[in-house]
C-alpha cells in the first residue's frame, strides 16, 4: 500500500492506493498523539504500507513524519500538486491526499524529508532568531538615518557623522540644550531608538555566541575552513538538517543550496548562469564565503584571476567558486 497526507494545522487527511494505484480508503485524523496513532493503525490495517507521501514534513507535519519515522515507516516528502490541474478538477483535503500519494508512486527517487530535532532544531530557531533582529536593527537604523536627513540642521550635522554605532552611543550618552519643544521630542525619539538599537545588537551578539557553541559542537571541521563562520554554518547546517547522509551526491548539494549551474543555450550561446532556486539562506552564506575567500584566500584570488583571463566575468567567477565550495564541503555536511 502506498499512503498519501494533506496536512494541516488541526487535522490531517490520509489516502491509501492499492499496489495497482487504486483508491482504496481516505479519512481525517487530529494532529496529536493519539491522532498519529490512529492514522497508522487505520493505514496498517488496510494492508502492508510501503511508502508514505507527506507535504510539509517541515512544518504542519513534522510531528507525523517524526512519529511514522520512528515505528520503521518509509516517509518522502511530495512537492505541492500542480496548481492548473487543481484549477480544472477542484481542491479537496482527499484529493490532495490522493495526489500526494500517486506523486510518491511515480516517483523513482522520492525526495527523503531531513529531520529537525534535537541540535538542528534549536540550531534553526536561534538562527532565525537572530535573523529576525538583525532585520529590526537594520529598520531602525533607516529610521533614525531618515529622521536625521529631515531634521534640524544642528540635529543633522552633530550625529550624521562616524559610524552607526558610535552614532548610537553618542544619542543615547548626550543630552543637548534644546529649548525648542519640537527639537527637544526629536531627541527623545531619536535616543529611544537608538537605545532599542543597543539592546538589539547586544541580543544579537549572545545569539551569535549561542549558534557558535552549537556549531563548535556538532561541526568543528567546518568552522575550520577558510571563510566559514558561525552564522554560514549555521546556515549551511540547517538547510540540510539532521540527516545529510539523504544528500546523495555534491550535485544534488548544489541543487538544494541553489548553486547548480543552470545552462543558458540559444543559437550560438552557450553558457551557464546562476541558479534562483534552492534555500536562499545557505544560498547566501555561500556567497558570503565565496567573497570572503576572494579578499583573503591566495588560491582563490588566483583561480578568480584565471578564469578572468579568460573571459568569465565576475558573476560567472562567484558562481563557479559555490559550486567549488559545495564539492569541498559535502563529505562535511553530507557525511556517508
Amino acid at each position: 500500500m502506498t499512503v498519501g497526507i494533506d496536512t494541516h494545522k488541526d487535522t490531517h487527511h490520509a489516502a491509501v492506493l492499492g499496489p495497482a494505484g487504486q483508491l482504496i480508503a481516505t479519512s481525517s485524523f487530529p494532529t496529536t498523539g493519539p491522532g498519529y496513532a490512529a492514522l497508522l493503525l487505520w493505514a496498517s490495517g488496510l494492508g502492508p504500507i510501503g511508502k508514505v507521501g507527506m507535504e510539509g514534513t517541515a512544518s504542519y507535519g513534522a510531528g507525523l513524519a517524526r512519529y511514522l519515522t520512528g515505528h520503521g515507516m518509509a516517509v518522502f516528502e511530495v512537492p505541492p500538486g500542480d496548481k492548473a490541474l487543481r484549477r480544472l478538477r477542484g481542491k479537496t483535503d482527499a484529493s490532495d491526499a490522493e495526489a500526494a500519494a500517486r506523486r510518491v508512486l511515480a516517483d523513482p527517487q522520492p525526495a527523503i524529508p531531513k529531520t529537525t530535532d534535537g541540535t538542528f532544531a534549536v540550531l534553526r530557531q536561534l538562527y532565525v532568531a537572530r535573523k529576525l533582529l538583525v532585520k529590526m536593527q537594520t529598520e531602525l537604523s533607516n529610521q533614525i538615518g531618515q529622521l536625521l536627513i529631515t531634521g534640524p540642521d544642528d540635529i543633522r550635522a552633530r550625529y550624521s557623522t562616524g559610524t552607526t554605532l558610535a552614532r548610537m552611543r553618542q544619542l543615547v550618552s548626550t543630552t543637548p540644550e534644546i529649548t525648542d519643544p519640537v527639537e527637544r521630542l526629536m531627541i527623545d525619539l531619536l535616543r529611544d531608538l537608538a537605545t532599542r538599537w543597543l539592546d538589539l545588537r547586544t541580543r544579537t551578539r549572545q545569539l551569535h555566541d549561542q549558534i557558535h557553541e552549537l556549531v563548535t559542537l556538532h561541526a568543528p571541521a567546518l568552522l575550520s575552513r577558510c571563510g566559514v563562520g558561525a552564522i554560514t554554518a549555521a546556515a549551511l547546517l540547517t538547510a540540510v538538517g539532521g540527516n545529510g547522509n539523504r544528500i546523495r551526491s555534491e550535485a544534488a548539494l548544489a541543487m538544494l543550496f541553489g548553486a547548480a549551474p543552470i545552462p543558458v543555450q540559444s543559437g550560438t550561446t552557450n553558457r551557464h548562469r546562476i541558479s534562483h532556486g534552492g534555500n536562499r539562506d545557505a544560498n547566501c552564506a555561500l556567497h558570503q564565503i565565496a567573497i570572503a575567500r576572494l579578499g583573503h584566500d591566495p588560491r582563490s584570488q588566483t583561480y578568480r584571476d584565471t578564469h578572468l583571463a579568460h573571459g568569465k566575468t565576475k558573476k560567472d567567477v562567484i558562481r563557479l567558486i559555490k559550486r567549488a565550495l559545495c564539492r569541498e564541503l559535502f563529505p562535511l555536511l553530507c557525511p556517508h
